[in-house]
């Protein structure tokens, strides 16, 4: 195979150009809207630098098959009325230019969003454009309806491309194929090798993405249910220098959760404030009043994981969530520990952390003196589970 076209055959770099970047654009394509479904988590995010690093070679491969073309000759057109001839040139110019606008409309994207961007984790690529969320909203459009456009455009180029090899007959199409002659045969035998030569470079591809896809894909969490008579909520502070501990009678968790699937997992704990039970009347009364948890107006308060984290030792964790208390809502690191049951039906839940009470408007006007009641509130958890 001759590496330059000729009037009836394009030529070998020309052809493996148009096959690999072809089969490229439609896998990423793909791939790019399937990811948009997906959940944001670590393990996706590492198939968006895989796809980021995709749309970075065909980018650097459309830049490259540009300088072959303009030094490449190119078979003569298929004879044809001229609308033909200027919609076919119209459609090349239109994807040419697609394929340099949509992964370059992508990199713009990820620069206004303040990603880095790095080119198969070998090279870090610059910034496009400067931070900005509006701007940001505006690439992401454009990437997309550009992908939708290219796709459309795809579609044409494939249709009309087996018109002319079905209907005209004539060597349009059998001049991009890998294999057979162009002026001989109806070119069956060089499409269905080429088509055989696809499938066996796409299958280790796609082998591999779908191996990242099942590790992007969200592993299943248990929901867990406590047992009320073996779990605890107790809140620990002073008075007059004096240790007092206390509980909370009434609470909600729902549990999912799963040590080898931290990105998924999931708390919402529900507390009934009325609940707190400090084995003294008085300060229990004192507690619900308007100066403390003000239980009229705020009878419950929640505790909404956003995250997790590994501890340092081994079965440790860290929970990053949301706990909201008299309306006011402060971000906390829960340190727990979880410990499972060899039969993985039973689990036990222990997390232990210190509050600053005033952040969450706990004790105002003359409470905010800590001589009489400290503001340090240590705060345990101890569940018993079971699914």
């Amino acid at each position: 195979m001759a590496l330059h076209s000729t009037d009836l055959r394009w030529g070998t770099l020309a052809k493996l150009f148009h096959w690999v970047m072809a089969l490229g654009i439609l896998g990423a394509a793909a791939f790019g809207f399937w990811l948009g479904d997906q959940p944001r988590n670590p393990a996706t995010f590492k198939l968006y630098a895989l796809h980021k690093s995709v749309g970075i070679t065909l980018l650097g491969l459309a830049t490259l098959r540009l300088v072959w073309r303009a030094f490449d000759a190119r078979p003569l057109h298929a004879p044809g009325p001229g609308w033909q001839r200027l919609a076919a040139t119209s459609t090349h110019y239109a994807i040419y230019g697609l394929m340099f606008a949509v992964p370059l409309a992508g990199w713009a994207m990820n620069s206004a969003a303040n990603f880095p961007l790095q080119w198969f984790g070998l090279v870090n690529l610059p910034a496009l454009v400067p931070a900005d969320k509006v701007a940001k909203e505006l690439y992401a459009e454009l990437h997309e309806l550009g992908a939708i456009a290219l796709l459309v455009l795809a579609a044409i180029h494939i249709a009309a491309a087996w018109k002319h090899h079905l209907v005209d007959k004539d060597n349009t199409l059998k001049a991009m194929i890998p294999f057979g002659k162009p002026d001989g045969g109806s070119g069956t035998a060089g499409l269905l090798a080429a088509l055989l030569v696809g499938a066996l470079v796409l299958a280790p591809v796609g082998e591999s993405m779908a191996a990242q896809a099942k590790a992007a894909a969200p592993a299943a969490v248990a929901a867990w249910t406590a047992d009320p008579a073996q779990s605890k909520l107790t809140f620990t502070g002073t008075q007059q220098g004096e240790a007092f501990t206390g509980r909370f009678k009434a609470f909600t968790p729902k549990i999912r959760f799963a040590p080898e699937a931290l990105a998924t997992s999931s708390w919402e704990v529900a507390i009934d404030i009325r609940s707190a039970d400090s084995a003294n009347a008085e300060r229990d009364e004192t507690l619900r009043t308007a100066d403390w948890f003000d239980v009229a107006r705020f009878p419950t308060a929640t505790f909404k994981t956003v995250g997790f984290r590994a501890g340092a030792a081994a079965g440790s964790y860290i929970a990053d969530g949301d706990l909201t208390i008299k309306g006011k809502t402060r971000r906390i690191a829960l340190p727990f520990t979880w410990k499972q049951a060899t039969d993985g039906k039973a689990a036990t839940l222990a997390a232990q952390v210190v509050l600053e009470r005033t952040q969450w408007d706990l004790g105002l006007g003359d409470w905010l003196d800590d001589a009489y009641v400290g503001r340090k509130v240590t705060v345990g958890v101890s569940l018993a589970l079971k699914r």
